[in-house]
Parts: structure tokens; sequence; C-alpha cells
């Protein structure tokens, strides 16, 4: 049973961990400096949890099994990070997370979700394939997805294996 919930203040150091777990998979395909990346700071996840935008998908026993973070891009929702423990992947945790976190956006109003992925690894964008997003055209970035472009290039990921996918709600 996977309950998904909102994001509690003082959990940061468990979300820090889940995100260094999830990241090990990275290493299974060569990508050391992707799982390599320091988990996100407790400032930014405790931000991301005040303002409602922060979900967790949770074992029977509350642990944590995965996180997923929005960013409001001007009224357009922005997968920021959606993460699963290693040990809780292929069990339907991400696909679970993710279709809760959409319909939870659905309700407050978003119209469309935005995000930013590996295009060559099966977990990134197949997997996202499957919930109805599509590769959109640089035509169709706004200002705010051509900055989360500089920064995943500021990181040092390649951009030529990233697309921005999108999704109506």
């Amino acid at each position: 049973m996977i309950t998904i919930r909102k994001a509690r203040q003082g959990e940061a150091p468990l979300l820090q961990g889940l995100q260094l777990d999830a990241g090990e998979l990275f290493r299974s395909v060569g990508m050391d400096d992707v799982a390599d990346n320091p988990p996100k700071g407790a400032a930014e996840l405790n931000d991301a949890i005040a303002a409602g935008l922060l979900w967790v998908a949770c074992g029977p026993d509350d642990t944590l099994l995965g996180m997923a973070q929005v960013l409001d891009h001007r009224g357009i929702a922005h997968l920021e990070e959606i993460s699963v423990r290693r040990a809780a992947g292929r069990k339907g945790v991400g696909t679970t997370l993710l279709v809760a976190v959409m319909d939870a956006l659905r309700r407050c109003g978003y119209r469309r979700m935005t995000l930013s992925t590996f295009s060559h690894l099966p977990w990134n964008r197949p997997f996202y394939e499957k919930l109805g997003f599509t590769v959109i055209a640089q035509s169709e970035w706004t200002p705010p997805l051509w900055q989360v472009r500089r920064n995943e290039a500021a990181m040092g990921l390649d951009m030529e294996a990233r697309v921005i996918m999108a999704v109506a709600l």
C-alpha cells in the first residue's frame, strides 16, 4: 500500500537521504557525475514544503519511498524533481506519486505541467510519455524553461541528452 501526502517540516534530512539513494541508479548507466550531485539543501526543501509543493510516497509504516517537488512557473507547474528509492523502483511508486501530484495540481487550478529530463534513459522520457507527456519544441519554451536549461547547463548536464516535456492537466 502506497500513501501519497504532502511532505512535512522536519523531513528534509530524510528527503536528502532519499535523493542520494535514488541518484545511485545513475551509476548503473555510467553517469557517476549525476550520481555524485549533492542533494537539495534543507532550506530549499523546507521552502517547497512550506509552499505545499513537495509530495511524498510512503510505505505502510510511513517510510519515505519517493518524493516529487514542483515549482510554480507563472501558473504552470514544473516538475523539478521526482525521486524514488532504488529498493522501491519499478513497483509503481513513481507512477502513483506523479499521478497523485498531477491530480492535486489540477484541483488547484494548474492546467499544464512541464519537466526537463534525460531522453535516453528508460526511467526518464519513456516513463513520462506513458503518463501523457510529450517533448515540446524550443519555440514553446517559456522564460522559466529557458532558465531551467541554463541551470542544468551550469550543473554540467549534457544538454544534447535532455528534453523538455509537457502535459495538459
